[in-house]
C-alpha cells in the first residue's frame, strides 16, 4: 500500500506546478494498474500538498505502509528529477534516485520511476500488467503538457478555470487527435457545466459530454476514468441501466477507481437498495478523505429521500474537507 505524494516544484515559478503534478498524476495511474499494489486516490493524496509534516506521517495518517516523494526542477529544457520511496513504518528510505534529463525524456523517466518502485516492493508483474503500467496515450510533450494545465485548473471547479481547462484540452487533442484522455477530460467540463449550472442547457452540456466520452472510449476502451465519467453523465441523464453498465466497466478496469464507487453508491441508492449504497459511501469516505464528492452525492440522494437533517450534514462535512 502506497501513497504518492505531490512532487514539489523547486522550480521557483507556481507557474511550472502542472508540471509536477502531471508527474505526480502519471505515476498514480501507472502504480495503480498493479494488482499487488493499492494506491491512495489521487484527492486524498493531492490533499497533501504544501502540508508540512513527513513523508512517512502522512502515510501513516492515511494508513499505508510506503510513500513515495519527489521534486522537480525544470532550467530551460532540462529537468532535475529526484525521487525517494519512504518505508513508513520505520522511516526507512527504501530506494531513492535522481535524474538529469531532458524534458522530451519526461515519459521515460516515470516508466524508470515506476519500475523501481515495484521492484522495490519486490514485486513479480505479470506481462498484461507491465504493458499497462508503461501504457502512455500520446508521446507528445506538448499535448501531455496542455493536458496536465488542463487538469490543474479542471480541479479547481469554477466557471472560469472550467472553460480555460477547456480551451487546454482542445489544444491538446489538436496536437494529438489519438489522446484519448485529453478526449476524457474534455468531456468531464461539459459534466462539470451541466452539474453546477454553469450553462443555459444542461441536457445539451450532457448530449456533448457523452460524445466526447464515446470518442475516448473508441480510442481506449479500457480506460476506467472515461467509463465513469460516461457513467456519470448518463446517471444524470437518468439512463440507469447504461450508467450502471458504465460504472461496472469502470469498475472492472481498475476496482479501486472511487469515482466509480461514489456513483455506484448513487444508483444503489435511488433503488432503494440502503445497505448497498451506506457501504458505497463508506468505502468512498475512507478511500478518498480528500474528497467532498462522497458527501455532496449522498447528501443529495438524502434530499431525494427526504432526509434533510442528513443531509445538512454531509453537505456540512463537504464543506468542511473543502475549508
Amino acid at each position: 500500500s502506497i501513497v504518492v505524494l505531490p512532487f514539489r516544484n523547486l522550480s521557483g515559478d507556481t507557474e511550472q506546478d502542472f508540471f509536477s503534478d502531471g508527474v505526480t498524476e502519471d505515476i498514480i495511474t501507472a502504480l495503480s494498474q498493479i494488482e499487488a499494489i493499492y494506491v491512495v486516490a489521487r484527492s486524498a493524496s493531492f490533499a497533501q500538498k504544501g502540508r508540512a509534516v513527513e513523508s512517512s506521517e502522512a502515510a501513516i495518517e492515511l494508513g499505508v505502509r510506503y510513500a513515495l516523494e519527489g521534486s522537480v526542477r525544470m532550467a530551460g529544457n532540462r529537468m532535475r528529477l529526484t525521487t525517494q520511496l519512504v518505508n513508513a513504518n520505520t522511516a526507512e528510505h527504501v530506494w531513492a534516485e535522481r535524474f538529469d534529463r531532458e524534458l522530451t525524456d519526461i515519459f521515460d523517466v516515470q516508466d524508470e520511476i515506476t519500475g523501481e518502485v515495484v521492484s522495490a516492493l519486490q514485486i513479480k508483474l505479470t506481462e498484461g500488467e507491465m504493458l499497462r503500467a508503461r501504457r502512455k496515450q500520446t508521446s507528445d510533450l506538448a499535448a501531455w503538457a496542455d493536458m496536465a494545465k488542463g487538469v490543474d485548473r479542471l480541479r479547481r471547479f469554477t466557471r472560469e478555470d472550467n472553460e480555460a481547462a477547456r480551451e487546454f484540452f482542445e489544444r491538446a487533442v489538436g496536437r494529438d487527435p489519438k489522446f484519448a484522455s485529453a478526449w476524457s477530460m474534455l468531456g468531464w467540463t461539459h459534466l462539470v457545466d451541466a452539474r453546477l449550472a454553469y450553462t443555459a442547457s444542461a441536457d445539451l452540456s450532457l448530449e456533448q459530454g457523452a460524445a466526447l466520452l464515446q470518442k475516448a472510449l473508441e480510442l481506449d476502451e479500457n480506460d476506467a476514468d472515461s467509463a465513469s465519467i460516461l457513467g456519470a453523465i448518463r446517471l444524470m441523464q437518468r439512463q440507469f441501466e447504461e450508467a450502471e453498465e458504465m460504472m461496472k466497466q469502470a469498475k472492472a478496469e481498475h476496482p479501486e477507481l472511487p469515482p466509480a464507487g461514489v456513483l455506484m453508491g448513487s444508483l444503489y441508492a435511488r433503488a432503494n437498495n440502503s445497505l448497498a449504497a451506506r457501504a458505497a459511501y463508506e468505502r468512498a469516505v475512507r478511500d478518498e478523505p480528500g474528497d467532498p464528492e462522497p458527501y455532496v452525492v449522498f447528501g443529495e440522494n438524502a434530499i431525494r429521500q427526504r432526509r434533510f437533517t442528513d443531509a445538512a450534514l454531509l453537505f456540512d462535512q463537504a464543506i468542511e474537507v473543502c475549508e
